[in-house]
């Protein structure tokens, strides 16, 4: 089907809509506009005026009823950055620049004991490699995604598989660019890895339904 016969899908969540009035970065602006139709990042769910993730680690839940767009706004990027480790190249950027103010410097990847400071050498990786090979926003959220998984889901990697010198990390064993696909390959990630998508949706569904039973008890406390 040609993209320009597709259906747009309505504005389910106007509040979701309107956040896209306090961002000035276009992957934000898109990411909201999005969400407002019902359609999340990977392993994100809007569902009943609530903002959730399926991760198993750094879970959460996010209320957005009864709050104003800007609100919402603030609270979205920051979460999703935090999180769910959504971020666009510009937040990278600007990460890299605060980073190169602080003196810390690190001789091995080991050394970093912190998610959060782990997670600051990782977007400095992918932003060189985005610079090098090209990427756009896309490509270099899934590449952040597919490092992540592969130190803490996947469990494919270990700290002995970062090669860190100079302060920076220089590569990560098996995981590559592909010239002919184009795109960033993990070589040991398991070729089934991917459940069958009945599977998915049932997740999603089980998902759904503990963000409502939730989201009454949250309910049944404020009363």
């Amino acid at each position: 089907m040609d993209d320009k016969n597709k259906r747009i899908r309505d504005v389910i969540y106007p509040e979701i809509k309107q956040c896209e009035e306090y961002v000035s970065d276009i992957f934000w602006k898109k990411l909201f506009d999005d969400m407002s139709r019902g359609k999340c990042p990977k392993n994100i769910v809007i569902f009943n005026n609530t903002v959730s993730s399926v991760y198993k680690r750094n879970g959460f839940i996010y209320d957005f009823k009864n709050k104003d767009s800007e609100t919402i706004a603030q609270d979205l990027v920051e979460i999703l950055k935090t999180q769910g480790c959504i971020y666009s190249l510009n937040d990278l950027k600007n990460e890299q620049k605060e980073r190169d103010g602080i003196n810390i410097k690190y001789e091995s990847w080991k050394q970093i004991k912190t998610r959060k400071i782990k997670q600051q050498y990782i977007h400095d990786f992918v932003l060189k490699q985005s610079q090098k090979y090209k990427l756009n926003d896309q490509s270099s959220k899934s590449l952040i995604n597919m490092i992540n998984f592969a130190l803490t889901e996947f469990r494919t990697h270990r700290s002995d598989d970062i090669e860190f010198k100079n302060n920076e990390i220089t590569n990560i064993k098996d995981i590559y660019y592909d010239k002919d696909k184009k795109t960033f390959i993990n070589k040991r990630e398991p070729e089934d890895k991917e459940e069958p998508k009945k599977n998915v949706n049932i997740l999603k569904k089980s998902w759904e339904n503990f963000i409502i039973k939730s989201y009454r008890e949250y309910k049944q406390i404020l009363k």
